[in-house]
């Protein structure tokens, strides 16, 4: 009887959080920086150690930057951890820009861990990684440095297995198309 009565609660646990993760797409477009930290764990660790308030500034900072905001979230993979925790896994699309079409976008590969906390859906934690190359078949390598570094790996990769080096301004016609771009 247990099972089955934990079996019939556990769909609209996982729809409540549904339900938040689509709520904070919502705030995040509608530029609602309380909406947005509401959903986030006071003790909430996020990239390079981003805590809660951290979170919030930056998304104030993005919005001072762009005028027109869009998130798009890929496929949920919901794994509920125990009657009170969850892992959830998604794709997010960012956009931003001053008008119409986007000036920037972002593709991420975002991993988060969820508890439920009075009630509520909360993230206790975030890593997110940037695959916008992966989007497209690439294997895409997180270097932890600076451009530098990943020239540098670039280049020992290019001789290691006779690639052709296209980092910036070491390909051919780069410099011939920002020529033609500036008439």
């Amino acid at each position: 009887m247990l099972l089955a009565l934990q079996a019939c609660n556990a769909p609209a646990t996982e729809d409540a959080l549904r339900e938040t993760i689509a709520g904070m797409q919502a705030a995040a477009e509608q530029r609602d920086a309380a909406a947005l930290a509401g959903s986030l764990s006071e003790d909430f660790v996020g990239p390079e150690g981003m805590d809660r308030d951290q979170f919030r500034r930056m998304a104030a900072v993005i919005w001072l930057r762009e005028r027109e905001v869009g998130v798009s979230l890929g496929p949920l993979d919901v794994a509920m951890v125990g009657p009170e925790g969850a892992r959830v896994e998604f794709t997010a699309a960012t956009r931003g820009g001053e008008g119409w079409l986007p000036d920037r976008a972002q593709v991420y590969r975002v991993k988060t861990g969820w508890r439920l906390e009075g009630g509520e859906w909360v993230i206790n934690g975030s890593k997110q990684f940037i695959t916008h190359g992966a989007v497209g078949g690439a294997h895409v390598f997180l270097v932890n440095g600076l451009i530098s570094d990943c020239g540098r790996l670039v280049k020992q990769a290019c001789e290691r297995f006779g690639w052709f080096d296209l980092s910036t301004l070491k390909e051919p016609f780069r410099i011939e198309g920002k020529k033609t771009m500036g008439y």
